[in-house]
């Protein structure tokens, strides 16, 4: 697959650590992943 990746981002409200179980799935599955977390759980989005 060379450099190709999953990449997760998580929805607003939630933070990096939510997308940690379908992470290891798409791992176990052979798939690379790259997790990409923003601060939407610390910053209003108004």
């Amino acid at each position: 697959m060379g450099d190709e990746a999953v990449v997760l981002i998580h929805g607003l409200f939630m933070s990096g650590r939510e997308m940690a179980f379908l992470r290891r799935q798409l791992a176990v599955a052979g798939f690379s992943t790259r997790q990409f977390s923003y601060p939407s759980v610390r910053v209003s989005p108004a």
